[in-house]
């Protein structure tokens, strides 16, 4: 089982480990946890890996799949998402394929060097998605970057997860709750 997880987790500390800084003069101020509000949509899929529950305050309940990690079904710009919940990745990370399904497409001159790793360097595209839902909770312009190589599924990371006003993992089950 490691050595089928070992490029994912390799990709998810890459992306938050040595995503370049922005300009600090220019870089936008995080939004705060108030932003991310109770979506009307109706909820996604759930995942078959991993079981997935919300109630009516917004509080979203993920289940701790067999092999360890959190999934969740989410909707980016319109489009559903799996991501696997990676609270040490700075950014949402999108696969090539879903970044696609959102409208976002990668050619070779405009991706640039977002890391490097033990099998050399990660190469990405920054974009930003216009709104990111996780069953009732959503955030609006999510920082996102396009991995086109080497990630098997799209990672959800701190430029979602630190608008939500409460991530907590206990027991087994990662809690989201606005």
């Amino acid at each position: 089982m490691w050595k089928q997880a070992a490029p994912l987790f390799v990709v998810a500390v890459l992306v938050g480990w040595f995503m370049p800084a922005a300009d600090p003069v220019s870089a936008p101020a995080p939004a705060p946890a108030a932003q991310l509000t109770k979506t009307p949509q109706t909820k996604p899929p759930q995942t078959t890996t991993a079981s997935f529950s919300a109630d009516d305050t917004g509080e979203i309940t993920i289940n701790r799949a067999t092999d360890g990690h959190y999934y969740a079904q989410g909707q980016a710009d319109g489009a559903a998402v799996s991501f696997l919940i990676d609270t040490g990745a700075s950014v949402v990370a999108l696969t090539a394929k879903d970044a696609e399904r959102l409208g976002h497409f990668t050619h070779p001159g405009e991706l640039s060097v977002i890391g490097r790793g033990v099998s050399g360097e990660v190469s990405g595209k920054p974009i930003v998605i216009k709104r990111l839902a996780i069953g009732d909770l959503y955030a609006d312009n999510v920082p996102a970057v396009i991995i086109p190589e080497g990630l098997d599924i799209s990672l959800l990371g701190q430029s979602f997860l630190s608008r939500v006003a409460h991530v907590t993992i206990a027991d087994n089950r990662m809690t989201l709750k606005n």
